[in-house]
């Protein structure tokens, strides 16, 4: 979505007659005017303060320890190489670093009279005692293409407390609250094509609902994956509750929770994929709810492995990924729930649950999505009618050859008879042909089957490899 937001950032930039630039580094002198590179300031808050309405501040690279206050009508764009003006959020990443401040990095006082944009920046670290830990956004507010991690809350928001803003085109993972939404509490705001990830918070990853007025929360085009609840409170759900809002055209899978591990909706869901989400062991019910008493209001053509209201649900998926009724996702990762260590934290960042051919939700949403586009900024629909969940298959999309593979721990230890996880991080992560060989040097030590599973057989040291199908890419890892 890159390209779409930045048109629509110049477009409000043209609203105002005589917007003007501010420019920060990290080596900037707060008493200079800003007006360049050269002479920029250091403190991004002073930059804010120096603008008007209608004005842009760019942030050069680097590392900043501040927490802003945004004004109503000044666009914040991070990621820039102060020597040449090229703009690249993931070569020059413009992070603001919440380590030691005690407060959200991104504080919205009231609500906006227009769109005003923070665009391409990574918020981390951040301790919040109040809702939102890494940020506060109110009407009019708009994050778009930021990465929000490790941050966490005392209230609710683990990543964002949402009234009425807009969370778009986002990463969000490892961040925690204790309050409602272990990554967003969303109350009438929207969250658009975003990526939620091993996050923890009570009720869900998502709290979702209307402001009790004029505006729903809307929940859409969005992926949320190996989360789990923080705390106890019903529903107690890894992925989205939505008591009051709209939630539609999300993918949220191998999230666990004591109760409803995937969904938990009382009011409208469609077009949402739940797969592989684990509930407590002792639940009674499916991991995945959709109320049927608003079946007429809109929900229904959702998929799932687990669920009843089955009137909402138009596909009944196989637990396994590529059995013929399977959802077919290229990678998805091997575990439930948030990661425990850092082997699971790559093997998390690696997932790829983008959907190929075969997937048994091709072209089963309902037909009247307003949806133009997928998660990654492919069109939706490819043939007539969207398919279920954030991703859409495109029979014709270009061949993405594997340039290289590795595995996420040096060493795997496994005991006799028990049964342990390896994962193949393979590059590019959208790379088309995913089809890994594994092979045991010592098959008296240790067995491997074809997904990485490796079973202890007796005591002693092998290694294992694993090789890509495609280029013939390998990487090894010792087996004790």
């Amino acid at each position: 979505m890159k390209r779409k937001a930045l048109v629509l950032l110049l477009s409000c930039s043209t609203l105002f007659a005589f917007a003007a630039n501010i420019f920060v580094t990290t080596h900037g002198d707060d008493a200079q005017d800003g007006t360049s590179w050269e002479s920029s300031k250091s403190s991004i808050q002073a930059a804010i303060d120096a603008a008007s309405a209608g004005d842009t501040v760019f942030i050069a690279e680097g590392v900043y320890n501040q927490s802003i206050k945004v004004k109503d009508g000044v666009h914040i764009l991070g990621g820039y190489d102060p020597s040449t003006g090229k703009r690249d959020q993931e070569t020059y990443p413009t992070i603001l670093d919440g380590t030691g401040l005690g407060k959200a990095l991104i504080n919205q006082g009231s609500a906006f009279k227009v769109p005003t944009y923070c665009d391409g920046l990574t918020l981390q670290n951040a301790a919040h005692s109040s809702n939102g830990g890494a940020a506060v956004l109110k009407a009019n507010g708009v994050l778009n293409h930021c990465t929000i991690t490790n941050c966490v809350t005392t209230g609710s928001g683990g990543a964002v407390h949402n009234s009425k803003g807009t969370i778009s085109n986002c990463l969000i993972e490892l961040c925690e609250a204790e309050g409602a939404g272990g990554a967003v509490h969303n109350i009438g705001g929207i969250v658009e094509n975003t990526i939620i990830r091993g996050c923890k918070g009570n009720y869900a990853s998502i709290r979702n609902e209307s402001d009790g007025n004029e505006s729903d929360g809307i929940v859409r085009n969005c992926l949320l994956h190996n989360n789990e609840p923080s705390g106890s409170s019903w529903p107690n759900s890894g992925g989205i509750y939505n008591p009051s809002g709209v939630v539609y055209n999300n993918t949220l899978v191998c999230n666990y929770g004591s109760q409803y591990a995937g969904i938990h909706s009382d009011n409208i869901a469609y077009n949402n994929l739940l797969w592989n989400n684990h509930s407590e062991e002792g639940f009674a019910d499916p991991a995945n709810f959709v109320s049927g008493e608003n079946t007429k209001n809109g929900s229904g053509h959702n998929a799932g492995d687990s669920y009843f209201e089955a009137e909402n649900f138009t596909v009944k998926l196989s637990v396994d990924n590529m059995a013929k009724n399977g959802p077919h996702f290229v990678a998805p990762t091997n575990f439930v729930g948030a990661p425990k260590n850092a082997a699971e934290i790559a093997a998390m960042r690696a997932a790829n649950f983008a959907i190929m051919e075969g997937s048994a939700v091709i072209d089963k949403a309902k037909t009247n999505t307003d949806l133009a586009y997928d998660i990654d900024n492919n069109p939706r629909p490819v043939n007539g009618r969207a398919d279920i969940g954030c991703y859409e298959y495109d029979p014709n999309a270009p061949i993405i050859d594997v340039t290289g593979v590795r595995l996420n721990m040096d060493t795997l230890y496994v005991y006799t008879t028990d049964t342990a996880l390896i994962t193949a991080i393979i590059t590019p992560t959208k790379a088309t042909n995913r089809n890994l060989i594994w092979q045991i040097a010592d098959t008296t030590i240790a067995k491997v089957n074809a997904q990485g599973a490796v079973i202890g057989v007796a005591e002693g040291q092998t290694t294992g490899s694993v090789t890509t199908e495609q280029g013939g890419y390998s990487a090894t890892a010792t087996v004790v």
